[in-house]
């Protein structure tokens, strides 16, 4: 087995908020309904479990986390603390998050611990866009969003075509005669000699 895909298992493990302890529970409960060909399957998970618990008692000994710590336990935190979850969501009284498609479980749940009732929330998607699948990002995700937040209001979208920038060049020269033209042109534009 690749280390790549031990990695890679363990961090979408941690997007749908499975801990070490459940994956393994879910690998040997895997192990005792499969039999046949699937066997190397449930092998591969089960030791995946395992490496799943060294690689967390490692983390846990040099005090550190991992990218998919830091969406799990705060939203684990959040999610078992009635009181922690009321001074959040008093301190953030609206929560904008766009590119709603690109989230996970891990982060939808995050993200529900926060808002609440959505009542204040405000979100921005395309499922058409979705482009974090590798983290467990999926359209259905957009989906859900009507079933976590019933009380929901959908508007309709707004598109706006901008031509296309066809050099960074280009940018500088537009940028250069602009700020010229506000009487602020900075050391930036002096730099680039655009």
């Amino acid at each position: 087995m690749v280390l790549r895909e031990v990695i890679a298992a363990i961090s979408r493990a941690k997007d749908e908020m499975t801990d070490a302890r459940r994956y393994r529970k879910l690998a040997e409960e895997m192990a005792r309904k499969i039999s046949g060909d699937d066997c190397a399957a449930a092998e591969k998970c089960l030791e995946i479990a395992r490496m799943y618990d060294l690689y967390e008692q490692a983390l846990k000994d040099n005090r550190a986390v991992d990218f998919g710590d830091l969406i799990m336990r705060p939203t684990l935190l959040l999610e078992s603390n009635e009181s922690l979850r009321a001074a959040i969501g008093l301190r953030h009284r609206h929560v904008l998050v766009d590119e709603y498609q690109d989230v996970n479980r891990a982060s939808a749940r995050l993200l529900k611990a926060i808002a609440g009732d959505g009542k204040r929330l405000w979100v921005v998607g395309d499922a058409r866009q979705s482009i974090y699948r590798f983290r467990g990002a999926s359209s259905s995700n957009m989906d859900l969003f009507a079933s976590e937040y019933p009380d929901a209001k959908p508007t309709s979208s707004i598109s706006i075509t901008a031509p296309p920038i066809k050099s960074s060049m280009y940018w500088l020269r537009s940028r250069r005669a602009c700020t010229e033209h506000r009487g602020c042109f900075d050391s930036l534009s002096n730099q680039t000699g655009a």
